[in-house]
C-alpha cells in the first residue's frame, strides 16, 4: 500500500524526488521521517539526542500505523481514535 496522492505534502514529495535523483530510493513515509529528523537536528542546534530520535521514530510509526489502519478499516475509525470496541 502507498500513501494516496491527496494525502501527500509537497515538501515531503520534493524531498523524496530529490533523493531519488541522487539514487537514494526511499518511500514517501521514509522521506517524511528523514525530513522530521533533519528539522529536529536543526531545531536542537547540536543537542539532538537519543530521546529526540526515539520520540520522532515512535510518533512516525504511530502516524503511519493509524493511516493504514484507517485505509484498510474505514468503518473502524472510532476504535483507532480512542473509541470503544
Amino acid at each position: 500500500m502507498e500513501v494516496q496522492i491527496k494525502d501527500r505534502k509537497d515538501e515531503i514529495e520534493y524531498l523524496r524526488m530529490a533523493l531519488a535523483i541522487t539514487e537514494l530510493g526511499v518511500s514517501y513515509e521514509q522521506a517524511e521521517l528523514i525530513n522530521n529528523v533533519v528539522n529536529k537536528v536543526r531545531q536542537r542546534k547540536g543537542k539532538f539526542n537519543i530521546h529526540d530520535g526515539v520520540g520522532l521514530l515512535y510518533a512516525w510509526k504511530e502516524k503511519w500505523r493509524n493511516y493504514y489502519d484507517k485505509m484498510t478499516n474505514p468503518g473502524d475509525s472510532q476504535k483507532t481514535e480512542g473509541g470503544g470496541e
